[in-house]
């Protein structure tokens, strides 16, 4: 009987911790960053087009809670390319930290 209160103990203590985590998920972090590169195409170049950008990965590597801002401070490894007209590709890789704001609109970048 102890080791069934224990296990149930156990996974009810897992389960309350993951509902719990409000920090974005690889997903969401994914989501921002294209989000935010592309409105940032839109607004220097007034043109997007989706082959402007190559992403080869977006990949969460930690994050916690940002100290006396809102938001989550998250490490992300990312190796991405970006075509601006007049410069050519640029190469964004390795990890970069970035903070992420939830809204009505879901998770964005904020710098």
């Amino acid at each position: 009987m102890k080791n069934i209160t224990l296990i149930i103990t156990v996974i009810m203590t897992m389960l309350l911790t993951a509902c719990g985590s409000q920090e974005p998920s690889e997903k969401d972090i994914s989501e921002a960053i294209q989000k935010q590169t592309k409105a940032q195409l839109e607004g220097s170049t007034g043109i997007f087009k989706e082959e402007d950008i190559t992403i080869r990965h977006i990949k969460k590597i930690a994050c916690s809670e940002a100290e006396g801002k809102s938001g989550y401070l998250c490490d992300v490894d990312i190796d991405l390319d970006i075509k601006l007209p007049f410069v050519g590709v640029q190469k964004q890789t390795g990890i970069q930290s970035f903070r992420f704001i939830k809204n009505d609109d879901g998770w964005n970048v904020v710098r």
